[in-house]
């Protein structure tokens, strides 16, 4: 199920965001139990998140981006749209940002 749930994700994600980092699609989870060498594990378990990683990394830079490009329009005294205004509201919530200016 978790396999599936990636899988979706991932599509969704490369079709949301022609500019995301191509991801290789998880068909299965690795079956973890079954490797005993623990470097292989490792090597595996890091694979197997990888292509999860770089997106998430990737909207991070994406939001970082907008952040920077709202403040310099602050920094100029030009106006914000409503709605990035909002984003950028909703965003500090969500990263329990008590106060911003």
């Amino acid at each position: 199920m978790i396999a599936i749930s990636i899988y979706v994700l991932l599509i969704s994600c490369s079709e949301r965001h022609a500019d995301a980092p191509s991801a290789q699609f998880i068909n299965t989870l690795p079956d973890f139990n079954r490797i005993k060498d623990v470097q292989e594990r490792k090597t595996t378990f890091f694979t197997f998140l990888s292509p999860l990683i770089e997106y998430e990394n990737w909207l991070i830079d994406q939001d970082r981006s907008r952040v920077i490009f709202l403040l310099s329009q602050v920094k100029k005294q030009q106006p914000v749209a409503e709605t990035d205004s909002i984003w950028l509201s909703e965003t500090a919530r969500k990263l329990n940002v008590e106060q911003f200016t």
